[in-house]
C-alpha cells in the first residue's frame, strides 16, 4: 500500500506536494468559508502568500485515504492556495506533514476545536464539530474531556446548533456575533430570533453593520422604580389648654369637640361617630 513519503513530489524534512493534489474531505471542515469573517481571513492569507510565499514553519497537515490525499489541518490556507492558482499565481509545491498513525475523523474534528491557532472557530463551527463527533459515537462527557471544556459549554454548543437557520445566518452574515446570538437564544428560546432581528434593526439605525448587546432589549438599562410619595400624616389633635370638666354639660361639650376634630382630620371615623352619639345621648 502506498504511503505519503512515496507519493511526495519532493521531500526533505517536510513532505512537499502540489496544492492541486490535496483535497478537502466532505464534512471534515467546520468552517463556513462564505462568511464575511472567514472570507476576510482567506483574503489576508492570499495576500500574505503572494508577498512572502507559503511559510514552511506552518505546513499543512495531511492524511491519506486510499490514493487520495486530504488536509486535516489548514483548510483556510489550502483554500487560499487553490484560489491563487486559479488566479494565475504560480505555486509549485507546499510543505506538508503527515498527521501520524491511529487518527480518525473524530480526532480530526475535535482537533479543529482545540488546536486551531490561526483563526478561532465560532460557536456555530465548534458546535458543528461536536454534533458530528457525537453522531460518530462519542458522548457529551467524552467530548468535554477531550476538548478540555466544561460539559455545560458542550451543552451550550449543542443547544445553539438547534437554533433556527435564520439565527445561524445572522452569524454567518456578520450581523451578530455567535456568542451574542447563542446567549440570546439561551435566555429567550421562544422569541430570541425576534430580539436579534430588532437588535440588528437598532444597529442599522445607528449606521452600524453589526449588532451588539447594547442594541438588544435584553440588555437595556432597567428604569429606576417609581418613588412613592409619602402620605402626609395629619397632626395630632391637641387642645391648647386642658379642658376643665366640672359637670355633664362640659363632658358632652368635650365629646362633641373630640368627635368634630376627628371628623375634620378624617381620623378614626367610627370613633368620631361613637363620640358624637355619646355626646348627644341622655345622661
Amino acid at each position: 500500500m502506498a504511503n505519503l513519503k512515496d507519493l511526495a513530489d519532493t521531500r526533505s524534512a517536510l513532505l512537499n506536494f502540489k496544492p492541486g493534489r490535496i483535497k478537502v474531505k466532505q464534512g471534515l471542515n467546520a468552517r463556513d468559508l462564505t462568511t464575511p469573517e472567514n472570507r476576510e481571513h482567506i483574503d489576508y492569507l492570499k495576500s500574505s502568500i503572494r508577498e512572502n510565499g507559503f511559510m514552511s514553519a506552518k505546513p499543512l497537515e495531511i492524511f491519506l485515504e486510499g490514493d487520495d490525499i486530504y488536509v486535516s489541518d489548514g483548510h483556510c490556507r489550502l483554500t487560499a492556495l487553490h484560489e491563487l492558482i486559479a488566479e494565475g499565481f504560480e505555486i509549485a509545491t507546499v510543505p506538508c506533514v503527515s498527521e501520524g498513525k491511529g487518527v480518525n475523523d473524530v480526532d480530526r474534528l475535535l482537533r479543529q476545536n482545540t488546536s486551531n491557532t490561526g483563526k478561532r472557530l465560532t460557536m456555530v463551527e465548534e458546535g458543528y464539530n461536536v454534533k458530528r463527533v457525537i453522531g460518530l459515537g462519542l458522548t457529551a462527557a467524552e467530548v468535554s474531556r477531550r476538548m478540555g471544556k466544561s460539559q455545560s459549554y458542550i451543552a451550550q454548543l449543542l443547544d445553539f446548533q438547534e437554533a433556527p437557520a435564520e439565527v445561524h445566518n445572522m452569524v454567518k452574515e456578520g450581523k451578530v456575533s455567535s456568542t451574542f446570538a447563542a446567549e440570546t437564544m439561551r435566555e429567550r428560546p421562544a422569541d430570541g430570533k425576534e430580539i436579534l432581528r430588532q437588535a440588528i434593526a437598532n444597529a442599522a439605525a445607528e449606521g452600524r453593520d453589526k449588532a451588539t448587546k447594547k442594541h438588544s432589549s435584553l440588555h437595556q438599562p432597567k428604569a429606576a422604580p417609581a418613588v412613592q410619595k409619602a402620605v402626609p400624616v395629619p397632626p395630632a389633635v391637641t387642645s391648647a389648654k386642658p379642658l376643665a370638666v366640672h359637670n355633664k354639660d362640659e363632658i358632652k361639650l368635650a365629646l362633641s369637640l373630640a368627635a368634630a376634630a376627628l371628623t375634620e382630620h378624617d381620623i378614626e371615623p367610627e370613633l368620631a361617630e361613637r363620640l358624637d352619639r355619646l355626646a348627644k345621648s341622655k345622661w
